[in-house]
């Protein structure tokens, strides 16, 4: 079914069940999404999930400290 479905759709590269559940974690990450919520959906722990994910978590924090402003000199 999967094969059929990615042929029908026209999709010529290389993509497996798993590529399309990292990128759903990954986008509702960079979205704010809760991570237990997350974890609770793709069926994994909320610490493995973080493990994995964690490069997504760095940009977000990273991000977020560069909005803050320079304290004054």
């Amino acid at each position: 079914a999967w094969e059929g479905a990615i042929k029908r759709a026209g999709i010529r590269r290389r993509i497996r069940p798993y590529d399309l559940r990292h990128v759903f974690v990954t986008r509702a990450i960079e979205g704010g999404a809760d991570p237990k919520v997350i974890s609770e959906v793709v069926g994994t722990r909320a610490d493995t999930l973080q493990r994995h994910y964690q490069h997504v978590n760095r940009a977000i924090h990273r991000s977020a400290m560069d909005i803050i402003p320079d304290l004054p000199k």
